[in-house]
């Protein structure tokens, strides 16, 4: 009986809602961690020369617009 998943949340609803208030914690945190590698990854841009981003394409421009926009979580 314990070893089935569904019988046991299901017999613990507070179990069960545990185990979705942990999942959208890390769904959240996933996020917020996501946000602040793109962010990371912009600055990095920054260091570039023009050639260097030229030759993949964006220039400091794109650079500068991307960074000036907000983070957005959700």
């Amino acid at each position: 009986m314990f070893n089935n998943r569904e019988t046991h949340t299901s017999s613990h609803p507070a179990r069960a809602t545990a185990g979705v208030n942990v999942r959208g914690a890390l769904s959240n945190l996933h996020r917020v961690l996501k946000a602040l590698d793109d962010r990371r990854k912009a600055r990095e841009l920054y260091t570039w020369s023009n050639e260097e981003l030229k030759d993949i394409g964006i220039s400091r421009g794109d650079v500068d617009r991307e960074a000036s926009k907000p983070i957005r979580l959700w």
